[in-house]
C-alpha cells in the first residue's frame, strides 16, 4: 500500500457537484464491482505550491475533464473518508480511490463535495 501525506494535492476530474449525481456515481461503481469509490489522482507537492502542482497532476493522470476540481488528501481524511491507491487496469500511478464506506449516504457524500474547491478549467487540458 502506497502512503500519502495529508498535504497531496488531490484532483477530481469533472465539475459535478450535486449530491445526488455523485452518489449516482458512487452506486455505478458498486454496480460494476469496485465498492462505494470515486476516482481522484493525488501528487505530493515535493516543494511545490498547490498551483504548480495541478497542471502536473493533470498532465501525469491525462485528465480529459475540461474541468477539475481540487483538493488535499488531508481535507478528505478529515471528513472522514479513506484513500486507496488503486492502478488496476493501467491507471496510473497517481490513481487512488475514495472509499465512502459501507455506510455512504447523502450526507457523506455532501462532505466529500464540501472538501473540494469549485471547478476550474483543466490547466493542462489540450497540452498532452
Amino acid at each position: 500500500m502506497q502512503e500519502i501525506s495529508d498535504d497531496a494535492v488531490v484532483v477530481r476530474g469533472g465539475s459535478v457537484r450535486e449530491v445526488s449525481r455523485v452518489l449516482a456515481k458512487i452506486m455505478d461503481a458498486i454496480g460494476d464491482g469496485d465498492g462505494p469509490v470515486l476516482s481522484v489522482y493525488c501528487l505530493e507537492p515535493e516543494g511545490e505550491s498547490t498551483a504548480d502542482v495541478v497542471p502536473r497532476l493533470c498532465r501525469l493522470a491525462d485528465v480529459q475533464y475540461g474541468k477539475i476540481q481540487i483538493s488535499t488528501v488531508g481535507a478528505l481524511r478529515s471528513a472522514g473518508l479513506q484513500l486507496v491507491h488503486s492502478v488496476a487496469d493501467g491507471e496510473p500511478d497517481c490513481h487512488y480511490h475514495v472509499d465512502f464506506g459501507d455506510d455512504v449516504d447523502e450526507l457523506r457524500v455532501e462532505a466529500f463535495i464540501k472538501c473540494l474547491q469549485e471547478p476550474i478549467v483543466n490547466p493542462a487540458k489540450g497540452l498532452h
